[in-house]
C-alpha cells in the first residue's frame, strides 16, 4: 500500500495530487481504491497526532497524549518545542501519564465497540435492502456506510447515522409484522 502511495503521483498523472500534503492526498486516493475500503479504519487523529496549535492558536493536546505534532510551526518550531519540553519538565506527573491512566484507554475501547455496533447495523440493513429498498432504508444504509468507511471517529455523525439506521430497521420490522398479520409475504406487494 505504501508503494502505491509513493508511486501514485508519478504513475497516475490523471489524478490531481496537490503539493501541499502530497503524501496525505495520495494516501486518500489509494485508500479509496476498490477492494481497500473495508480494510482501512480511520481512527481518531488525536490518538496519534495531537496538534500543538490549530487555526485559533489552541492546542489539541491533552494530558497523557502520546504525541504532540508541531505542524505549521515552521517559523517557531524550536520555540514551540522548547515550550513543550519546559512544560513537560515542570509538570511531568501531569503530562507523562502511564497509558492505563489516560482517557485514551477508555476512548479506544469505546471507539471499537461503537464501530462494531455500526458494522453490525450496516450488515442488518444490507440484508434488508433487497426486500425493502425504500428511500429511507437506502439513505440510512448509504450514510452509515460512508461514516463507517471514512469518518468513524466523528462520534456525532456516527450517532446520527446509527439512529437513522436503527429507525429504518425498526420501520422494516414493523411493516413486516403488519404485513404478516394481514397474510402478505414481506416485501411482496409492499408499498415503496
Amino acid at each position: 500500500m505504501l508503494n502505491d502511495v509513493a508511486a501514485l503521483p508519478r504513475l497516475r498523472t490523471d489524478i490531481q495530487i496537490y503539493n501541499s500534503g502530497r503524501d496525505q492526498n495520495a494516501m486518500k486516493h489509494v485508500f479509496r481504491w476498490e477492494g481497500r475500503e473495508d480494510d482501512i479504519v480511520y481512527q481518531p487523529r488525536g490518538w496519534y497526532n495531537g496538534f500543538h496549535n490549530d487555526a485559533h492558536n489552541k492546542t489539541e493536546v491533552v494530558e497523557g497524549d502520546l504525541l504532540v505534532h508541531f505542524a505549521g510551526t515552521y517559523k517557531n518550531r524550536t520555540g514551540a518545542m522548547k515550550e513543550w519540553m519546559s512544560k513537560l519538565q515542570r509538570e511531568s506527573e501531569k503530562l507523562a501519564v502511564p497509558f492505563e491512566k489516560t482517557i485514551l484507554k477508555q476512548d479506544i475501547e469505546d471507539f471499537w465497540a461503537d464501530l462494531k455496533d455500526a458494522k453490525t447495523r450496516l450488515g442488518e440493513l444490507a440484508l434488508e435492502l433487497p426486500k425493502h429498498n425504500t428511500t429511507m432504508t437506502r439513505s440510512a444504509y448509504d450514510e452509515l456506510r460512508k461514516v463507517v468507511r471514512y469518518d468513524p471517529a466523528n462520534s456525532k455523525r456516527l450517532d446520527g447515522a446509527m439512529r437513522a439506521a436503527r429507525k429504518a430497521v425498526e420501520d422494516i420490522r414493523e411493516k413486516t409484522t403488519v404485513q404478516e398479520a394481514k397474510g402478505k409475504r414481506p416485501g411482496v406487494g409492499a408499498v415503496r
